[in-house]
């Protein structure tokens, strides 16, 4: 049997060639969205809180615009200004400005003809002079030099006499016009006045948008960071820098007025206070609040709640916890009432009398030093112990601060996290070599 031959040049591959391109259009698509979309998280809330914030300012120009309506003062200043300009316009003093005007124009090319003449005069003046300064070199006669310069001289002196009136008019009726538009110029300058805080609304709002020609649209998101130089030491005393930021996504932490909002279009609670001694672009925001500041990708990232970061972010009263890191003495602190609080309760209660503990070091001890607790006491027992230590051993100094299951449990894990890093330096001296 034969075999048919196919001509491939006769074959159509156009249904090849469309499902290709449709794929690679979808991949450009997806490419596009997933790299400036759904990684950028930051431009839109950007977007969003600048769309707010305009919103915010154009509520606060009607509120103005509405305002001043209902002003009697300004409605008459502006009554007024229009018929100081309409009077300009018609009647006696628009007549007046007419004949000020035909007599400028007049005076004017008087003057510009006086002053082109004195222009001429004084390069001929110039010409008479190196004439004369040139025979005194040579030696030959000065006097045409000297009769030319005195004749230039006299009329010199004719045509600044008629420049020095002509400019003496020009004054005279320019000061003519100051007095007639006296009283416009008063009242625009008193509406002004008036307007100070609209024309800063709008000053406000022209700032929130970027001008293209007669259109304002909205400014391309970027990110805002802070770079702390010298936040922290390593081990060879050298400086790390940290970078923050928050900003990027938190636009209104530095920004009044939005107290209500819901985050992160949110003002910084206790702005005034808290800014006033610590300046976001001096402090950044992780050394309080914590969190993976460099990270943009997702507000998960950012505020370190993934795993394997063990600097989650600190909310609320838990920011509290960092105050310690700069302040040796938080007693009276404003704003850190919760770790004032649990600082006396530590003290109150006995916990550096027995345990070692930093800045009580003078005092004697009688319990474990806890920095190293991870790497000789098990979890569970350790939950046992701190909810009741009486339980396991009845003779022991430890009091039972009648804690709950739960509180237990918080405590203990404390315990073990803040004692990992000691705890694990001990484990591994402490193991045998082989």
């Amino acid at each position: 049997m034969a075999r048919r031959s196919v001509d491939d040049e006769k074959k159509s591959y156009s249904a090849v060639f469309l499902l290709g391109v449709g794929l690679l259009l979808a991949g450009a698509v997806w490419s596009v969205w997933d790299d400036n979309i759904s990684r950028r998280p930051w431009k839109y809330y950007q977007t969003e809180f600048s769309e707010q914030e305009q919103d915010r300012v154009r509520q606060e120009i009607k509120k103005e615009d509405d305002r001043l309506a209902a002003d009697p003062a300004y409605q008459q200043v502006v009554k007024d200004l229009a018929a100081a300009k309409e009077r300009l316009q018609t009647g006696e003093t628009a007549k007046r400005i007419t004949a000020l005007e035909a007599e400028r124009e007049r005076v004017a090319t008087q003057h510009h003809d006086v002053d082109l003449k004195l222009r001429v005069v004084k390069s001929r003046l110039e010409e008479a002079w190196y004439d004369y300064d040139n025979a005194m070199l040579a030696h030959t006669s000065t006097a045409a030099p000297h009769a030319r310069l005195e004749a230039l001289d006299k009329d010199k002196a004719g045509i600044q006499k008629d420049f020095d009136n002509t400019k003496a008019q020009l004054d005279k009726i320019d000061k003519e016009f100051v007095e007639v538009r006296s009283e416009v110029k008063s009242l625009e300058e008193k509406l002004k006045q008036l307007n100070t805080e609209h024309d800063r609304l709008t000053e406000k709002l022209g700032n929130l948008t970027l001008a293209v020609g007669p259109l304002h649209v909205p400014k391309i998101p970027k990110i805002r960071q802070v770079v702390l130089e010298d936040f922290e030491r390593n081990n060879f005393d050298k400086p790390i820098a940290r970078v923050d930021r928050c900003e990027s996504c938190h636009a209104a932490i530095n920004k009044p007025g939005f107290d209500d909002s819901p985050n992160p279009y949110k003002t910084h609670p206790h702005r005034d206070e808290i800014f006033g001694k610590h300046p976001p672009e001096k402090f950044g925001c992780t050394p309080c609040h914590q969190g993976q500041g460099a990270a943009v990708n997702s507000p998960e990232q950012a505020h370190g709640e993934v795993h394997h970061w063990d600097q989650p972010l600190l909310r609320g009263v838990k920011v509290q916890a960092s105050c310690i890191k700069c302040h040796a003495n938080i007693q009276h602190l404003s704003g850190a009432s919760t770790i004032e609080r649990g600082q006396l309760l530590f003290e109150e209660l006995g916990c550096p009398n027995c345990h070692l503990v930093d800045g009580y070091e003078d005092l004697p001890r009688v319990g474990p030093y806890l920095r190293r607790i991870a790497a000789k006491a098990d979890p569970a027992w350790l939950v046992r112990w701190v909810t009741n230590p009486h339980e396991y051993r009845p003779k022991t100094r430890m009091p039972n601060f009648m804690f709950k299951q739960d509180e237990a449990v918080a405590v203990a894990a404390y315990l073990l996290d803040a004692s990992k890093s000691e705890s694990g330096a001990v484990s591994f001296q402490m193991r045998p070599v082989s």
